[in-house]
């Protein structure tokens, strides 16, 4: 079937086989000629860098340890405190010797395979399979971004039920459907934490958000319940607070959601080489991958909550 009038299959295989020898002015015209192919699984964007917004850092920014020859970044986190009291006239305020707690950011490389092809099977192609390779690979490595970010997440909570150094149960099973009261529940776990934060954002995979669209008028009201059933949820905040869909279900389960507060209660994500393409031709064989070094760390153990609604609705 031809994609575009005029041109054949076979000039549009010329083009990529054009590129593959360097012409880019041909990649580009090829480009332009054939977006037509049929896809077979969805990707997405990462969750991490939605979450907490990467910082680009500098070599110069980076901090030297006598224990490692690898990059690493000392943060400061915000020191802690006594409150302060009612005294009497004669009274003297007791000493507190002041003190900034520190954690270390270390780095890694984020990398996909190395894709390789023979150029003379790209005579045939009809599609650009080194941009569509790449732009797969790219959203793959974000995805091990977000893994490495949710099983950081996890471990803090440590496990359902039970108690964290943040001052409460960050991981709560809440006996329930995804019903209204049972949301506004999960809303109330970090405001309940030592550190008070409040939620900002909420983390629903895309099965569990449709539950959203069973809520009953007198749940949701009658408008907005009309609307969801209509045309999904959308964007809609609920309380005040942003929600975040992903359909990564193998991260975030569902039934359950995800809180974070605001991202600079949670902790820090460098970046040191931001997402980069390697190619090369050697002969009749074109190679490539894609790489990035960056580095994330909680710093606050309170940075985040899970609920997961176990009853149904």
């Amino acid at each position: 079937m031809p994609t575009t009038p005029g041109v054949t299959s076979a000039q549009i295989a010329d083009q990529f086989v054009n590129l593959a020898y360097g012409n880019e002015q041909h990649f580009k015209q090829a480009n332009d000629m054939v977006d037509d192919f049929t896809r077979t699984t969805v990707r997405e964007g990462g969750i991490l860098r939605l979450v907490v917004p990467p910082t680009p850092l500098k070599n110069e920014e980076l901090d030297r340890q006598v224990d490692t020859v690898l990059p690493v970044k000392i943060v400061d986190i915000e020191p802690g405190q006594p409150p302060a009291v009612i005294a009497s006239f004669n009274g003297l305020p007791e000493q507190w010797a002041m003190k900034t707690p520190r954690y270390r950011v270390e780095f890694s490389h984020v990398l996909t395979r190395e894709f390789t092809i023979n150029l003379e099977e790209m005579r045939t192609n009809h599609i650009d399979i080194r941009q569509v390779t790449m732009d797969n690979a790219i959203k793959d490595m974000q995805a091990a971004e977000d893994g490495a970010f949710i099983n950081c997440l996890n471990a803090a909570m440590v496990a359902p039920g039970s108690t964290t150094p943040a001052g409460g149960v960050q991981w709560q099973q809440i006996n329930s459907g995804v019903h209204r009261t049972a949301v506004v529940d999960a809303t109330k776990i970090l405001p309940s934490l030592n550190g008070k934060t409040g939620t900002s954002l909420m983390l629903w995979n895309n099965i569990t958000i449709m539950d959203v669209g069973k809520w009953w008028r007198d749940e949701s009201g009658g408008s907005i319940s009309e609307e969801v059933m209509v045309n999904g949820y959308a964007s809609r905040t609920i309380l005040g607070i942003n929600s975040l869909v992903t359909i990564k279900q193998g991260l975030v389960p569902t039934g359950s959601i995800y809180l974070f507060p605001l991202p600079n209660f949670m902790g820090k994500f460098y970046t040191l080489t931001d997402t980069t393409v390697w190619m090369e031709r050697k002969a009749y064989l074109l190679s490539m991958f894609a790489w990035e070094t960056l580095g994330f760390a909680l710093g606050n153990s309170g940075g985040g909550a899970r609920a997961d609604f176990t009853g149904t609705y």
